[in-house]
């Protein structure tokens, strides 16, 4: 899946920065995955609702049906997006999620870095679970 399309896709379209990390590449297939599928959403979501603004018109239909709809075809459009969601959590989300954890590297081969934070001219950091706070 690494043709030109994909990657104008990913670094042009959704400005997703260059690579690096080891487990970048699967982060942002991921992404890519989740864009596509708000993507059909909003088409698919956007023909729907045209189509029932146009079926379902005033002049079309004075008087209201109290019966409502009796097909199910948005409760089966529902389940396929739910489907298609637990395929994206099931499949490619906690597989990258157990790779990312199950492998961490060694104390000497990581790099160790010191995060900062302030809020309310209150500084946090230092050792995990110990922080320290000043102002």
């Amino acid at each position: 899946m690494n043709n030109a399309f994909t990657e104008w896709f990913k670094y042009q379209f959704l400005h997703l920065p260059m690579l690096a990390s080891e487990h970048g590449e699967n982060v942002d297939n991921l992404l890519m995955y989740v864009h596509w599928l708000m993507l059909v959403l909003l088409v698919g979501w956007s023909a729907f609702f045209i189509y029932t603004i146009i079926r379902f018109r005033q002049s079309r239909n004075p008087r209201a049906n109290r019966v409502g709809v009796k097909s199910h075809l948005s409760t089966y459009m529902e389940g396929g997006v739910a489907l298609v969601e637990a395929v994206l959590l099931l499949a490619f989300a906690v597989p990258l999620w157990a790779q990312v954890v199950s492998n961490p590297p060694d104390a000497e081969n990581s790099t160790v870095i010191r995060v900062m934070g302030r809020q309310f001219n209150s500084v946090w950091g230092g050792p995990a679970g110990g922080s320290e706070c000043g102002g």
